[in-house]
């Protein structure tokens, strides 16, 4: 006997949705056309790094990007993840509309913890074939940010690992830094 899965285009995703297939509290996640649930844990550090970051960009970014926290973001028509942080250039109706372009993206951004072996894997490739330009992992493990860049088929040409005090940018803001430190807080001890 043989199997075969069904592949899902994001239109049928959200209808499925829309319809209540899904439980409401579920972190569900459309990755090349596959349902993913996530069942992580998301406990207070990553909720904590997800508000402090979200505070941070918009206060340096201001009138310059819209920052979207937790939000699904459709990026083909078989992907639709869920990130932690988007950051799309700045629209006065907020992509009312509908969501930004992969041009319109300036980062995408997980918090991984739990998670690092899939952002760093399935959903890093997942990014990364929908050229998002911009990938940040925002390691808890071990308390860096890695930011990827030049995507192709196969995931990212560049990764540039940051920790404590060094100063980095979002290539789109190269005049607004930030470091490790500023966007992590401080780390606690496990």
């Amino acid at each position: 006997m043989s199997t075969t899965a069904k592949t899902f285009t994001a239109d049928e995703f959200y209808r499925l949705d829309e319809l209540g297939f899904f439980e409401d509290d579920r972190r569900l996640e459309l990755l090349e056309g596959q349902i993913v649930y996530r069942c992580e844990d998301v406990g207070p550090e990553h909720l904590s790094v997800v508000a402090r970051m979200t505070e941070k960009f918009v206060i340096a970014l201001g009138n310059r990007a819209n920052v979207f926290p937790q939000v699904s973001l459709r990026l083909t028509a078989t992907s639709v993840p869920m990130p932690d942080i988007y950051l799309a250039h700045r629209r006065e109706d907020y992509y009312r509309a509908g969501g930004p372009s992969i041009e319109q993206l300036v980062a995408v951004i997980e918090v991984a913890h739990t998670s690092l072996v899939i952002d760093r894997g399935e959903k890093l490739r997942t990014y990364a074939r929908a050229r998002v330009s911009e990938y940040w992992i925002a390691n808890l493990r071990d308390w860096t940010i890695e930011k990827h860049l030049l995507p192709n088929d196969l995931g990212f040409g560049e990764v540039r690992p940051y920790s404590g005090r060094g100063l980095f940018a979002f290539e789109a803001f190269p005049a607004t830094t930030f470091t490790v430190d500023d966007l992590l807080g401080p780390q606690t001890q496990a």
